[in-house]
């Protein structure tokens, strides 16, 4: 059975484990690069807060156009920058051919 993941902040992903979510937190782009390359294996969508995509971009765009898992940027602990729009209007934009959102 897929999972769902959780890359963040520790006081971010915190929460996220007490409602199933495979929680882990990063505090460096090498550490969420890792801790990606074990969440792939087990979940079928991966979110990531946006302070850990500023890090690690590439976590995301290494599995843009692969079907599972989703890589899905929200906000974190401290907010949004809407990064995580970006993303979603830059994928809605590419599947529609127009910007929907």
């Amino acid at each position: 059975m897929y999972k769902v993941g959780v890359i963040g902040s520790r006081e971010t992903v915190s929460g996220f484990g007490a409602i199933g979510f495979r929680a882990e937190f990063a505090e460096s782009a090498d550490e969420a690069r890792a801790v990606a390359a074990r969440l792939v294996r087990e979940c079928a969508i991966i979110f990531v807060t946006e302070d850990i995509y500023v890090l690690a971009p590439d976590i995301a765009a290494a599995y843009r156009e692969a079907a599972t898992p989703a890589v899905v940027v929200i906000p974190g602990a401290g907010g949004g920058r809407g990064i995580g729009l970006e993303e979603l209007r830059r994928t809605a934009l590419r599947a529609t051919g127009m910007d929907i959102l």
